[in-house]
């Protein structure tokens, strides 16, 4: 099994723009293109929830998406599996190695760095 590394994607967008685009190259550790990886991106906010494939390069795009911030997720192999409950929901999961949030590496060989570039969303229901 080959493990994902690092993923290099930009959200594409001006202002006058009513859509974005996602796009991307994902690659092993030796720096090498991943054919056929599932790269999955969502918004809670929005309520998106899209996927796209690798091609033989290791390129994806994700197009027509509205400007927003974007869970991006990239596997192979179906070799990744939530461990985590609502009970212990600090328990990682088994197969990512590697981890950006806003930029920021978070997650490095399976481990927390210490980072959290993150920001809680609230939605209409919260209540202080």
């Amino acid at each position: 099994m080959r493990h994902l590394f690092l993923l290099f994607f930009s959200a594409l967008g001006l202002a006058a723009q009513a859509t974005s685009t996602i796009e991307g190259t994902v690659k092993d550790k030796q720096g090498l293109a991943i054919a056929g990886a599932q790269v999955h991106v969502s918004s809670a906010v929005l309520a998106v929830d899209l996927s796209a494939t690798s091609g033989s390069d290791g390129a994806s795009r994700i197009t027509s998406l509205a400007p927003s911030v974007y869970q991006i997720k990239a596997t192979k192999d179906d070799k990744t599996q939530d461990r985590s409950t609502y009970e212990h929901a600090d328990v990682p999961p088994d197969g990512i190695d590697y981890v950006l949030v806003n930029g920021e590496l978070v997650i490095d060989h399976g481990k927390h760095t210490g980072a959290r570039p993150g920001r809680i969303i609230y939605g209409p229901g919260y209540q202080k």
